[in-house]
């Protein structure tokens, strides 16, 4: 099973009260630092009547006020893109590509970054990236990863543009829309050794099936299609029946393998633990030995065997959804 994620972070009342419109404002621990600085300064300036002490507190208001809106420019002008490099698993770190554009013709960003929304709760993991400039109009590329902890299809957990320029006082996120859906693969689980069955008899079981070939003893006897070469063709059966008869043979040099699952509900520990290792076999069998897999699902056949990345894959997507909901 996948391990449990930690929940996310409790958001201060201060910050929540600073979240308005897309944008969320969290003050360092810096910044409360220099704000209680400022405020001293301001106390001692109306006290003494000091205009040194009042021209440094206008300019540590100034600094407050040009750190809002130079983060405000950062996060405005960042348009992100979030895409996946590969499959995604669950429980397991995902690639994920991160591209950060500079929308703004003359000005570059600077100290941007893509990080997990800690507002908006979700079980999902997204590691934080950083671009240190983009210069206007052009697009850096960045690469992070991504763990969704449940099967099925989900987008992907919540991420915002942050900045922390220019001193550090502030940071000023932008929310990112949520992202269309994706489909979250079955975890894999552990075996002892990679030659090690990647299947258990209590999760589920495993027939294998003498693959058709142009060898071996024969398989059966059938009508002539227009695919079928005329080697095959059988004449003695052929002359007999008048019509044309045509030998299915077994391949003796490679089998094939249908493994079966139980019907289930999702979120059952034995149900998901049978698809995770039901979905472990699939990807072993047919990437180690190499050999064509099948699904039957209770007393269905869903997939004959066969081979191939999109073979795979239709499998694994079947899995993603199994006994959850419609796909049950």
């Amino acid at each position: 099973m996948a391990p449990t994620p930690s929940p996310p972070q409790r958001t201060s009342l201060l910050r929540k009260l600073l979240t308005a419109r897309g944008r969320s404002l969290e003050i360092t621990k810096a910044g409360w630092l220099f704000i209680t600085l400022t405020i001293l300064v301001g106390f001692a300036a109306i006290n003494s009547g000091s205009n040194l002490l009042h021209i440094l507190f206008g300019a540590q208001i100034g600094l407050v006020v040009m750190s809002g809106v130079l983060s405000e420019f950062v996060v405005k002008n960042a348009r992100v893109s979030l895409k996946l490099g590969g499959r995604v698993h669950a429980g397991t770190d995902a690639s994920l590509q991160v591209q950060i554009t500079n929308q703004h013709a003359r000005y570059p960003i600077l100290a941007v970054s893509i990080e997990a929304d800690d507002q908006r709760p979700h079980d999902g993991k997204i590691e934080a990236v950083v671009a240190f400039a983009v210069e206007p109009g052009e697009t850096s590329n960045e690469r992070s990863r991504v763990r969704c902890p449940q099967r099925g299809r989900h987008p992907l957990p919540p991420a915002v543009v942050a900045t922390r320029f220019p001193f550090g006082l502030f940071v000023k996120r932008k929310f990112l829309p949520e992202s269309q859906l994706v489909t979250v693969f079955p975890a894999l689980v552990e075996r002892a050794s990679p030659h090690a069955p990647a299947f258990t008899a209590d999760a589920q079981g495993a027939h294998i099936l003498l693959r058709r070939g142009r060898s071996g003893d024969i398989y059966e006897l059938r009508e002539h299609r227009e695919s079928d070469p005329s080697s095959v063709i059988n004449w003695p059966a052929s002359a007999r029946l008048a019509s044309l008869i045509v030998c299915e043979y077994e391949d003796n040099n490679q089998s094939s393998l249908i493994l079966s699952l139980r019907r289930g509900r999702g979120g059952e520990e034995d149900f998901e633990h049978a698809v995770s290792v039901t979905g472990t076999a699939i990807v072993a069998e047919m990437r180690d030995r190499g050999i064509d897999v099948g699904l039957r699902y209770g007393d269905e056949l869903v997939f004959p065997p066969s081979s191939g990345r999109s073979h795979e894959d239709a499998m694994l997507g079947f899995l993603s959804t199994v006994g959850l909901g419609a796909g049950a």
